[in-house]
């Protein structure tokens, strides 16, 4: 190949690796953390999501446009989530979080406490031992 062809190339390659990583960084900034995993009555664990990367009101909905800037900004998004935007840092309240899910499991755990509650004040349900110790550790506010 010609010197010129070269350049030129090595120049595009140069714009499209800048691009690549800026525009990653501007989605990341705009980002926030979604659900990763779940327990009975709260979420255990929050991931990174840049922005476009998650949707729906929980940030769980999967989409087509979803996949896409999944893939194609792959080696990123696991750099980002092992470095920057761990797994730990979601509850420090530097970043945003979307607790939408949490507050349903909570709202939904709280209910069946008291339903078994009053289930249980009126002689319908006798719970074991090691239930009601876990209840009362789990909601101590909600405990007479």
């Amino acid at each position: 190949m010609k010197k010129h062809v070269r350049a030129h190339l090595r120049k595009a390659l140069c714009f499209f690796i800048l691009f690549y990583l800026l525009s990653y960084t501007v989605l990341s900034f705009f980002g926030v953390y979604v659900p990763h995993t779940s327990g009975l009555g709260w979420v255990k664990t929050y991931r990174w999501a840049p922005a476009g990367f998650a949707s729906g009101s929980a940030g769980l909905d999967v989409t087509a446009k979803n996949r896409t800037l999944t893939f194609f900004y792959y080696p990123l998004l696991v750099a980002d989530n092992k470095f920057i935007h761990t797994r730990d840092k979601a509850r420090t309240g530097k970043w945003p979080v979307n607790d939408t899910l949490d507050k349903a499991l909570q709202e939904t755990y709280e209910e069946r406490y008291r339903e078994l509650r009053s289930r249980q004040d009126s002689g319908q349900y006798r719970p074991s031992l090691k239930k009601v110790k876990k209840l009362r550790h789990d909601f101590p506010s909600l405990v007479k």
